[in-house]
């Protein structure tokens, strides 16, 4: 049976498929408006980090509130656009867990959906290592989509493999490594009313993480299946929820 379409963050497929998601979700525009008023209580605002860039979109709203930005980002296809994100906006092409920033202490690190692309063992460094560039009393945003979504449960289904965000990040409090975590919900929605493009969206989700092999790709039968048990909204659209938690740490 036909499998799904693999592929990586590097390929230009990637770029069309997290295109057709962005456009048809909230996420980014409500991240967008959770960060400009969370900057409002950041003092001083002389450095900050974003850990994983991406394609610059909220790297730009902390290029108009902060002195130097350094945006980290190994996607060699995300950097040209990244450039553009602000004059005073340096680029840093390199992993986080190797990202080497000498002499650098950030007033805000942020790290927004990057996690599902890090394997969970790495999950404690990273947050060790974005600890490392956060000056004391500083602060480290994390934001990542909450793992009880239709979004979330859906992977879950056609991958059979979990993301225990919340589990780990509670875990993480506990540890006295940090002042003080704390977690802020915000409803998203991904809402599109074309098939295809939900399919294609679908297809973008199930690549968050690498196949270990063959057998573990999901068929085009069963991500069909999945659409199809969807009820379309009284407007004619597809809805399904992916919330994102905004995970606040304090150094």
């Amino acid at each position: 049976m036909e499998k799904i379409r693999i592929f990586s963050s590097q390929e230009e497929y990637y770029d069309h498929a997290f295109a057709t998601f962005i456009k048809s979700t909230d996420q980014k525009e409500n991240a967008k408006v959770w960060i400009t008023e969370f900057l409002d209580g950041i003092d001083p605002k002389h450095t900050a980090i974003d850990a994983g860039a991406g394609n610059g979109v909220l790297t730009k709203i902390l290029a108009r509130h902060f002195d130097k930005v350094l945006a980290v980002e190994p996607n060699e296809a995300l950097l040209a656009e990244l450039a553009t994100a602000g004059e005073n906006v340096e680029v840093i092409d390199q992993p986080i867990a190797e990202g080497t920033l000498p002499g650098t202490v950030a007033d805000l690190v942020l790290c927004s959906h990057v996690l599902y692309y890090i394997p969970q063992s790495q999950w404690d460094g990273i947050l060790h290592q974005l600890l490392s560039w956060t000056k004391p009393g500083g602060r480290i945003v994390v934001i990542l989509q909450a793992e009880d979504t239709d979004c979330m449960n859906f992977f879950r289904k056609l991958r059979n493999e979990e993301f225990p965000i919340m589990h780990f990040m509670e875990e993480f409090s506990r540890t006295g490594t940090a002042q003080s975590v704390d977690v802020f919900r915000q409803t998203s929605t991904i809402r599109c009313r074309s098939e295809e493009d939900l399919e294609l969206i679908l297809e973008f989700l199930l690549n968050l993480t690498p196949f270990p092999n063959e057998e573990s790709i999901p068929t085009k039968a069963d991500l069909r299946t999945f659409l199809s048990s969807l009820q379309r909204t009284e407007s004619g659209e597809y809805s399904m929820s992916c919330d994102q938690l905004f995970y606040t740490i304090t150094k």
